[in-house]
């Protein structure tokens, strides 16, 4: 593990290959696939609910609102898996393997689509306060 970061992931063909030190929710952190990456943010969104923020770059992909922390096309109503851009569905299966998305129907669904494929990732935290 780096010294400059306080968590990290290792995911290799949908199986945990390395993990190492503390994951904390609020706290951003980046998501590292192919040759790309996304930074997420927990920030305060709209009527004060708090949101997962999902960042291409400056580019704001999706916001993902609580209880469930999925993509949605409208509030309640869940953006199905296969519609998920690359970007978003691996955003997906880092907040699974992180504890952050639990509704146990995309799970279900996620589960079944990741099937048909080998995905890897790396999820890093830096800290906080250092």
């Amino acid at each position: 593990m780096k010294d400059d970061v306080q968590y990290f992931l290792k995911v290799e063909n949908n199986q945990v290959v390395e993990e190492e030190g503390n994951f904390f929710p609020a706290i951003p952190f980046t998501i590292f696939y192919s040759d790309d990456f996304l930074v997420v943010k927990f920030e305060r969104g709209r009527e004060n609910r708090v949101v997962y923020r999902i960042f291409k770059g400056n580019e704001l992909l999706d916001e993902w609102t609580y209880p469930d922390y999925v993509s949605e096309i409208k509030r309640g109503v869940y953006r199905p898996i296969g519609d998920l851009s690359l970007d978003l569905f691996m955003a997906s299966l880092a907040l699974v393997k992180l504890g952050i998305i639990k509704e146990k129907n995309y799970l279900k669904e996620l589960r079944l689509e990741n099937l048909t494929s080998e995905r890897s990732f790396v999820v890093e935290q830096e800290f906080l306060l250092r």
